[in-house]
């Protein structure tokens, strides 16, 4: 029997206007992945969960900083956009998204890799990217 980590999971969604180089933007300021990473952080948030950042450029970051997001947040994956999203689009797609995630899976990974396959013109289209 496999390890049951990824058994009951949930998900943190974040839903925010981004930034090249700001993950989320906030009134006039902007927190780039690593000072989100060290708040959520600070607030014990996301421990545990897949974090989607709803942002466009949210996660325009090199693979090493989203492994670092992780381990600071002790998420168990992060995921989102590196381009500009059309906002209709990336809510359509999160539905989608979702409806993959959704239930009792052993691997994140495995379940993101099978949405990528399901529907690989709106992944690519959209930027989509993730670590776990």
């Amino acid at each position: 029997m496999g390890s049951r980590k990824y058994y009951d999971y949930e998900v943190c969604y974040l839903a925010f206007h981004g930034d090249n180089g700001k993950a989320i933007l906030l009134d006039d300021r902007g927190l780039s992945l690593r000072s989100l990473g060290s708040l959520l952080n600070k607030h014990r948030a996301g421990r545990r969960a897949i974090i989607h950042l709803a942002s466009c450029y949210g996660l325009k970051v090199s693979q090493a900083t989203m492994d670092n997001f992780l381990a600071t947040t002790g998420a168990l994956a992060v995921c989102g956009y590196d381009v500009e999203v059309d906002t209709i689009e990336a809510a359509a797609f999160e539905l989608l998204l979702f409806n993959h995630l959704s239930g009792r899976w052993r691997s994140i990974g495995r379940r993101l890799e099978q949405c990528r396959d399901a529907y690989p013109d709106m992944w690519a289209r959209l930027g989509f990217v993730y670590s776990c």
